[in-house]
């Protein structure tokens, strides 16, 4: 063998493999992982560990948990929730997740629910701080386009993020298109507006 093409595989054995957004390998399949919240009023940790102890198995349940002990299972479909990053545009109120917060009293969890070999989903929680409760979920917003969620809109709501409606991954025909997610009393409204001709990666989101 090539004594440079020794050294250039011995190199390659010490990095590890990475998924979509440079997560490596290792952290992006890991069992159990928590993301610590800084929200007022809200958890201060949302925890994701897979029933089985294997994460490929797609099998990760979801809780949230306050400081004082007191904690919810936000009834989530069981699937690999990796941590994400490039989540810009969101208020960052949980490391490597998304949340918005439309008032006082309610917070919207946005997650990456993994669907290899496609792009990620897009999975949301409406939940209620005050009560402890989870309202809503929808488990499959639509097809990610970035590495992570990504609001191009925002404020207090209604926000807008960009997703493909449909279509094969290697159609050069389909576009993206802008999802308005709403807060209707205890529920998440979705509604699909125009398509997106040109987009442009602007700090880890694709903003139109």
């Amino acid at each position: 063998m090539h004594p440079g093409l020794a050294l250039l595989l011995l190199a390659l054995q010490g990095v590890p493999e990475a998924r979509p957004g440079g997560v490596p390998f290792d952290i992006y399949f890991k069992p159990a992982w928590t993301s610590s919240c800084s929200i007022a009023g809200g958890p201060s940790e949302i925890r994701f560990e897979s029933a089985s102890g294997d994460a490929t198995n797609d099998d990760m349940q979801v809780m949230a948990a306050w400081p004082d002990g007191r904690s919810v299972d936000l009834g989530m479909k069981p699937g690999l929730f990796p941590p994400t990053e490039g989540s810009a545009g969101l208020d960052r109120g949980c490391k490597g997740i998304g949340v918005t917060v439309p008032n006082r009293q309610l917070v919207v969890l946005w997650l990456k629910r993994d669907d290899r070999p496609l792009n990620g989903r897009l999975a949301l929680v409406l939940l209620d701080i005050n009560r402890l409760r989870v309202l809503d979920v929808i488990n499959n917003v639509g097809e990610l386009i970035g590495d992570g969620p990504c609001l191009t809109h925002g404020g207090a709501g209604p926000y807008e993020t960009v997703l493909y409606d449909g279509g094969a991954d290697d159609d050069p025909n389909r576009r993206p298109r802008i999802m308005r997610i709403d807060v209707v009393g205890e529920r998440l409204r979705l509604a699909w507006a125009g398509y997106v001709s040109k987009t442009t990666l602007l700090g880890g989101c694709f903003h139109p």
